[in-house]
């Protein structure tokens, strides 16, 4: 059996950028049905019971409707208003489910947000992720 080492290659003009990595270990080596989905999102929905800014769009309690175990975590998180209309971004991630790293990002941007909210001064995050 050949084993086969993942790798990306970045290029740039400047040669001292051009160079081979491997993504990280820990995400890669996981098999699927050992990543949960309820782990990834447990500092999430710990950050939401105290938040005025990162809400839990699944919570009953918020939104009124039942709550349903297949239905996509879904997190908002609104930064310092800032002088016009927020502006809106939706993120996205492990949407094909083999990708675990992008999932893994946004939980660790919306932790960024929540511990520093005047880098999301002005904006409106939509977030959802699985595993």
């Amino acid at each position: 059996m050949k084993t086969v080492r993942q790798t990306n290659r970045v290029t740039s003009g400047d040669p001292a950028l051009n160079q081979s990595f491997a993504p990280a270990k820990s995400l890669m080596s996981c098999p699927p049905a050992s990543r949960s989905l309820a782990k990834l999102m447990a500092p999430l929905d710990e950050l939401t019971k105290n938040s005025s800014s990162l809400l839990d769009l699944n919570d009953p309690q918020l939104t009124g409707q039942p709550a349903i175990s297949s239905v996509l975590p879904r997190y908002l998180h609104l930064g310092p208003q800032g002088g016009d209309a927020p502006i809106r971004i939706g993120i996205f991630a492990g949407i094909h489910g083999d990708e675990p790293a992008g999932s893994y990002a946004v939980v660790k941007l919306l932790q960024l947000l929540e511990q520093n909210p005047q880098l999301a001064q002005g904006y409106g995050h939509l977030a959802t992720a699985r595993i």
